[in-house]
């Protein structure tokens, strides 16, 4: 069995616990990242007026493939560390890198509440609810 960084044993056979997955999963989040930046510069641009004639409309889309990809990440992290916590409970810093991936998780699928859900609602059914 190899360890893990943090000194953790490896279960061999599994790839989705080793280094490899976990530098996968770093760079999904580093795209996110990356994802999330070229949407606030294109609201930036819209908002300026920069150019005029350019399309915006994926700019509707780009939160929701980084919440998604934010969203899978966080999951695989909390299974990681979920599987560190259950092979050695008695540690606490495994407990509390549990307790922030759950936390991370939680403002993950928060996240992805408001970016899936549709926004404000229209006037069109608003006039539906009333009647």
């Amino acid at each position: 069995m190899d360890e893990r960084g943090g000194g953790m044993p490896v279960e061999e056979g599994n790839p989705l616990l080793g280094l490899d997955a976990q530098m996968i999963a770093l760079f999904a989040i580093i795209v996110a990242t990356i994802i999330s930046i070229m949407t606030l510069q294109g609201l930036k641009e819209q908002q300026s007026g920069v150019c005029p004639e350019k399309d915006y409309s994926f700019l509707k889309q780009l939160p929701k493939v980084s919440t998604a990809i934010l969203l899978a990440a966080g999951l695989y992290f909390l299974c990681l560390a979920y599987h560190d916590h259950k092979a050695n409970p008695e540690n606490s810093r495994l407990n509390w890198l549990f307790i922030a991936n759950l936390a991370a998780v939680t403002a993950a699928l928060i996240r992805a509440d408001i970016a899936y859900l549709p926004g404000t609602p229209s006037e069109a059914q608003l006039t539906e609810e009333v009647e």
